[in-house]
């Protein structure tokens, strides 16, 4: 597994989204395995994504991106909220569509998990 690098841009500024180590332990803490959490966020029962499977993995990756920027800093960067991370998928998916926030999560995950390039959008 390799930290894996995109951005997304909310209200003119851009959020880095990593997916790593921390992101996947986040993960499987809220729904057990990947697998889970891909399933539910596809809507593979329902047949529409979760945003709220969505909201978590856009979350947990923007908020480590955060924390490896901030770390060691005196004044730490704010962490992204649930309701900001809902308001960073509406405003994503009024732009490019609920299939693209699917198409950059899967991936981010996928490069990361295949071992990756060095980084993405970068």
């Amino acid at each position: 597994m390799k930290d894996i690098m995109s951005k997304l841009d909310y209200q003119g500024k851009e959020y880095k989204l990593i997916f790593n180590l921390n992101v996947l332990d986040a993960i499987q803490d809220e729904y057990g395995t990947l697998q889970k959490m891909l399933e539910e966020a596809y809507g593979k029962k329902t047949g529409e994504p979760s945003i709220k499977a969505l909201a978590f993995v856009v979350a947990a990756m923007a908020n480590e991106a955060i924390d490896i920027e901030t770390d060691g800093k005196a004044t730490p960067e704010q962490l992204v909220t649930k309701k900001q991370a809902n308001r960073m998928l509406s405003e994503f998916i009024q732009k490019n569509g609920v299939e693209d926030v699917v198409k950059l999560i899967d991936d981010l995950m996928a490069e990361s998990l295949q071992g990756g390039k060095d980084s993405k959008n970068e």
